[in-house]
């Protein structure tokens, strides 16, 4: 690896979900691990925060890990103790005893008035051998710049690629080197955007207005003969000597790839021209792919029926003043990304006083199959054409419309994503049960579910099979045994009971419950114990 010093493999898409294209490979990725021992790359990059660091053996390599948000308006021993207990988790789930760099995710919280305390309790588990570097990942030269008034880090990862050359400028990398700062250059592919070809690139929506800049960059690897990782890895050169990149990867014959192009980089010193950098940070910041939901918005399919059993027109008991499903509407109106609320409902006679109820609301209404519940999603989908579904039931009246915003941006940072739901290991309460998929990964549950259970429930199939990328949304603290679903009569005399209490909040959150069920818990007693049977995990998932 003549250019490269460190090789560090990234390992937020073993699960397939982070780069745009997909390639789930998670049932070879120990394989993969035992293959990268056998080659001598010995470092990984990775974080608390994806899902499947516990279930991959990270026990012989040297980990790079990061620190996820701190709650600095606690007092300051709760911050101690917080962020102690983060690290402590973050190295038993990882089987190390010690962590090779911890990395600030969110760096500019060094700037806030109890930054200092953030450095100095690091400080004090670095002395005690928790980890032997500190780091911080950052976005923008100026972050530096403010960060390095108030602390030196060991560590400082950054992106770099083609198109993104923000840290070349002003000789900032080499100055930052010249200051005995390790670098670690993360984003040389830009999450596979530069490693695709072009007539795929096309296909992508968020990158229409950008076709002109990605097709000169293509041409310029055509005219030169150049493979894309070649391309990708010449950027390399603008920096003396040797350095060190995170790279995303899931099988070794890639790895290898990018080990034979950096050698080939020492015989064949290519500058990429600079006409090739872009200005235009929605095009090399992928944070801001995210545009594409303002132009490919979500649709919000509530499945809603007068036919069930154990509490018979349950959406149109009254919670207060309001029945269930009004309730429910009237928090979703504030909802972002969203195109439009559809109400899918059964046809048939029964029925149809809940169908006019809601048309006269001014809602959608979706008639279909009452107990092939899939059936009546896709063919809605057939009729509304979203290409991504918000599935909510009727039964959830207090929804947080925050969990959902959150859930959605979530959704749309991983544009790889089949499906997104906060259910596949609980942590919210019973009744805020939300899930997010792909049309297409619809349509495919459509075609393969056979058994019943699949069908009556919809998302069971994707659930299931592991061809579908998947993610958990999921809470600091569970709060899984509380149920604020509605299904009983005794829920509704819960329900009503919650409402009363917070009926001075307007839209009571997530975040009054909690504090409500922490001061008053003997109103949610009753319900509580029948909510202990809830599944903790679906299989195979």
């Amino acid at each position: 690896m003549e250019k490269i010093n460190k090789l560090i493999v990234g390992t937020a898409n073993f699960d397939g979900f982070y780069g745009l294209f997909k390639k789930n490979h998670s049932s070879k990725i120990n394989i993969f691990l035992k293959e990268l021992l056998k080659n001598k790359i010995f470092y990984l990059d990775t974080a608390p925060t994806y899902n499947h660091s516990r279930f991959y053996n990270f026990k012989n390599f040297k980990i790079i890990s990061k620190l996820g948000k701190v709650n600095l308006d606690e007092d300051l021993k709760t911050i101690e103790k917080k962020l102690t207990e983060s690290v402590n988790k973050d190295l038993k789930e990882r089987q190390v005893k010690k962590i090779d760099t911890l990395l600030l995710h969110y760096p500019d919280q060094i700037l806030h008035k109890n930054g200092s305390f953030i450095i100095k309790i690091l400080k004090k588990l670095k002395k005690k051998g928790k980890f032997k570097k500190i780091g911080i990942s950052v976005y923008e030269p100026d972050q530096v710049k403010k960060i390095l008034l108030k602390f030196r880090p060991d560590v400082i990862q950054i992106p770099l690629n083609i198109l993104n050359r923000e840290f070349l400028k002003n000789n900032f990398i080499q100055k930052l080197i010249n200051k005995k700062i390790e670098i670690h250059i993360r984003s040389i592919f830009l999450k596979g955007l530069l490693l695709a070809p072009f007539k795929t690139i096309k296909k992508k929506q968020i990158f229409k207005k950008h076709l002109t800049y990605l097709k000169k960059w293509n041409s310029w690897l055509q005219n030169n003969n150049f493979n894309n990782i070649f391309g990708c890895l010449s950027i390399l050169n603008y920096i003396k000597g040797k350095t060190n990149i995170v790279v995303g990867a899931e099988n070794i014959k890639f790895v290898k790839e990018i080990i034979n192009n950096s050698e080939k980089l020492q015989n064949n010193y290519i500058l990429p021209p600079r006409n090739l950098a872009s200005n235009n940070s929605s095009l090399y910041d992928p944070r801001k792919w995210s545009t594409e939901s303002i132009m490919n918005p979500f649709d919000i399919f509530i499945q809603a029926r007068l036919t069930s059993t154990r509490l018979p027109e349950k959406v149109l008991q009254k919670i207060g003043e309001k029945t269930a499903i009004r309730t429910l509407l009237d928090r979703l109106k504030s909802a972002k990304s969203i195109n439009k609320v559809v109400l899918l409902i059964p046809n048939n006679k029964e029925n149809r006083p809940l169908s006019k109820i809601c048309k006269s609301l001014g809602y959608s209404v979706f008639l279909g199959s009452e107990l092939n519940v899939l059936d009546r999603f896709y063919k809605a989908s057939l009729v509304h054409k979203n290409e991504k579904i918000i599935r909510i039931t009727s039964d959830c009246p207090f929804l947080d419309v925050n969990i959902l915003n959150n859930m959605t941006q979530r959704f749309t940072d991983f544009p790889s994503l089949d499906y997104l739901s906060n259910t596949l290991s609980p942590t919210f309460p019973n009744g805020y049960d939300i899930e997010i998929f792909t049309r297409e990964a619809l349509k495919k549950a459509w075609l393969g579910a056979k058994k019943q259970y699949d069908m009556e429930h919809v998302t069971p199939f994707i659930k299931k099979n592991r061809h579908f990328t998947k993610m958990n949304y999921k809470n600091n603290i569970d709060y899984s045994q509380i149920r604020m679903t509605l299904d009983t009569p005794e829920d509704l005399r819960i329900l009503n009971n919650i409402n009363k209490s917070l009926k001075l909040i307007k839209n009571f959150s997530f975040k009054d419950i909690i504090r409500l069920y922490k001061k008053t818990p003997k109103i949610f007693k009753y319900n509580e114990k029948k909510n202990i049977k809830r599944a903790k995990k679906i299989p195979n998932c």
